[in-house]
């Protein structure tokens, strides 16, 4: 995966080789270093004028929570459900006139947020839901998983 940004006289480019873990980009910004996925995430969508962003804690996102509560780059939003910040995030996407975003767990959360994310997508309101999974390993290795697709 490669993509190509500029903000402001800051360009981004990420790779993510195939010996690196998914959750680490390499990241050319004026010489390489590595950095998290989370990280590049709020990154890109700060670029987009995502000021902040809202969702519902989950077991699988907050490693992704904690990196957005130490960022100066974006707020986080907590909401008392994934559907309530599904329609928040297609509100404020609507009143800001930019991208909103919204996070929330795998499996029930996700699913919690379908009908707002669906309404959003039906009336082409940019909205993008980020969506923390369990790693592929705890998935491949069969382990008790509390939030699972089947």
């Amino acid at each position: 995966m490669a993509s190509t940004s500029t903000s402001t006289s800051t360009t981004i480019t990420a790779n993510s080789p195939a010996n690196l873990p998914l959750s680490v980009l390499q990241l050319s910004m004026s010489g390489q270093k590595q950095i998290a996925v989370g990280e590049y995430l709020i990154e890109r969508l700060a670029q987009l004028g995502v000021e902040l962003i809202q969702g519902v804690p989950g077991d699988y996102n907050m490693g992704f929570l904690d990196q957005i509560e130490h960022s100066d780059k974006v707020r986080w939003v907590g909401n008392t459900n994934e559907l309530n910040a599904a329609y928040s995030a297609d509100g404020y996407s609507r009143a800001k006139k930019t991208l909103a975003a919204v996070v929330t767990t795998f499996g029930v959360g996700e699913l919690s947020a379908l009908n707002g994310i669906a309404g959003s997508m039906s009336e082409r309101v940019p909205v993008v839901h980020i969506v923390g999974v369990p790693s592929t390993s705890a998935e491949g290795n069969h382990s008790l998983l509390h939030h699972t697709l089947g």
